[in-house]
């Protein structure tokens, strides 16, 4: 009873900071000319990563893996052994891709080629994880649904070395984790249903991004960015300053690179040159 108080004490108080960020949304959108450059028809995307040179990479529902530079042309090309669609892809070491795969309990490594992959169990760690991500050290974050915890697993010494609960800032009966991933020391998780939560790098709570149905987000420097209908939402992670960008179409997905914007929807995905 006294952990429930708790729970809505925190999601209140939650809210309420957040408005600001509401506000600061509906008066700083931006107006970038965007001049379509070129397409890529691409069908059946579940999932996008980056990597740290501008390539992007779209996983399919038949458990395949796409890799196509800034240019829209396909580099390498994965077909997984085992049909299954990933439920994470983090490529942003490109030399080390990473994918977790919810229904096997399992995550790979595939290399920059996408041609080898390293399967590894994680029937160790917990009877049921239901998201996994690769941190800056080469570890694990994991969310840990048999206790409902959030845990970061040294590989190496095959131990957990952070366990923190997750019940005082996610209410078990009602969330929907879809996206984690460490970023300049801190963690990201996306909620459906709640937002974007952020962590330091021992896993303790810091405060709530208030969106909804976010299953995807991405960093440009300092900014943290989503697609909210035909905008790309983009929040400095430190200062709070938000900023939109308006987009032609509402996309499933959306990346800003080093020379281009990127929009993804059902049947293709379209380059386009920022002129700002």
């Amino acid at each position: 009873m006294v952990r429930s108080s708790n729970y809505l004490l925190l999601r209140n108080s939650i809210v309420i900071t957040l408005a600001l960020l509401v506000f600061c949304y509906s008066v700083k959108s931006q107006e970038l000319n965007l001049k379509k450059k070129y397409s890529v028809s691409v069908k059946n995307t579940s999932l996008v990563s980056t990597d740290k040179q501008g390539n992007i990479y779209l996983a399919f529902q038949d458990g395949s893996i796409d890799k196509y530079d800034e240019k829209g042309q396909l580099l390498n090309h994965f077909s997984a052994q085992k049909l299954a669609v990933p439920t994470l892809i983090e490529a942003w070491n490109p030399l080390k891709v990473f994918s977790f795969y919810q229904d096997f309990q399992e995550y790979t490594f595939l290399d920059r080629f996408l041609t080898t992959a390293n399967r590894f169990s994680i029937s160790s760690i917990s009877s049921y994880v239901g998201l996994v991500t690769i941190s800056a050290d080469n570890n694990l974050w994991l969310i840990d649904l048999s206790d409902f915890s959030l845990k970061k697993f040294d590989v190496n010494f095959q131990e957990v070395t952070i366990d923190r609960p997750l019940d005082l800032v996610l209410s078990p009966s009602d969330y929907e984790a879809s996206f984690m991933r460490e970023y300049q020391n801190l963690l990201f998780i996306s909620d459906i249903n709640q937002g974007i939560l952020l962590f330091d790098n021992l896993g303790n709570y810091l405060r709530t991004i208030s969106t909804k149905k976010t299953n995807y987000f991405s960093f440009d420097q300092d900014d943290i960015y989503f697609v909210e209908q035909d905008m790309i939402r983009l929040i400095n992670i430190y200062s709070g300053d938000t900023r939109c960008i308006k987009l032609p179409i509402s996309p499933k997905y959306a990346i800003i690179g080093n020379n281009a914007l990127v929009v993804i929807s059902d049947l293709e995905m379209i380059f386009f040159e920022k002129d700002n």
